[in-house]
This record gives C-alpha cells, structure tokens and sequence, in this order.
C-alpha cells in the first residue's frame, strides 16, 4: 500500500517501495537496450571503415576507426554495468517469474557472460593497444 505524507497542508501519495524498484529497472532495461544496440552494430562500422583504409590507403579511414573505437568501449563499459545490475533485478524483482524461467533463462545468461568475457579479452589486449593501427590486416581480423 502507498504510502501518504503531508506537503503544505496537502495530501501527496507515494508510489511503493515495490513499483519504484520496477520502474527503476524499466529505466535501466531502456538504456541497457539502447548501448547494447549501439554496441553490437559499431564494430561493423568500424570493420568497414577499417576495410576502406586497408583499400585505400586513405588516413581518413583509419582516424574514424580509431574514434569509433573509444567511442564504442565507452557504450561497452557502459552496456556491461547496466547489464549486470539488470541481471540482479531480474532475480530481485521478480522472484515468482524468476523460480519458473530461470532454468530457461540460466543457460543463455552464462553464455552471454562467457562471451562477454571473450570480447572483453579481444578489445582490450589486441584492439585497444594499438595493434589496429600498426598492422591492418591483425586489427581487420580481431574486428
């Protein structure tokens, strides 16, 4: 039940602890979707901005692509945080829904986490450290 507080002699109702956590996690949902999708099509960009300048030759290229690539480990970070927490408010928030489709859900999760990982470990240590920019075919291969 909502609680209700007085505000200048007029009655304000508040949204329970309950539907405030559940909107909480709507939030989170709206903005994990929106970096995740961000981050799952700019590699392709990168890749054929990446492919252009092994083409062409054109530096152009090779600066976009090494802009995008900060750009994209920002969504990155980003995306994973908001993932994580969404992961414990799903075990949170909805505990009923989460006894019956968590064995369903447990498999897909686990794999999402070992991939991330797996993308983790590519970005950082050959991406990242400039191997991209010395040695195109390496960089165009990792992408």
């Amino acid at each position: 039940m909502p609680a209700t507080v007085q505000f200048n002699s007029k009655s304000i109702t508040l949204m329970d602890d309950f539907l405030a956590a559940r909107s909480q996690m709507a939030l989170s949902l709206g903005f994990h979707i929106i970096f995740a999708c961000i981050g799952m099509i700019m590699p392709f960009f990168m890749a054929v901005s990446h492919y252009k300048w092994l083409k062409t030759g054109d530096a152009t290229y090779k600066n976009v692509t090494k802009a995008w690539s900060r750009g994209v480990a920002i969504f990155f970070a980003t995306g994973a945080v908001s993932g994580t927490v969404l992961s414990f408010e799903l075990g949170l928030l909805w505990p009923e829904f989460m006894k019956h489709a968590g064995p369903i859900f447990g498999m897909p999760f686990s794999l999402e986490g070992t991939a991330f990982l797996l993308k983790l470990l590519r970005w950082v240590f050959i991406y990242m450290d400039g191997t991209a920019s010395t040695n195109g075919f390496i960089g165009l291969r990792v992408l």
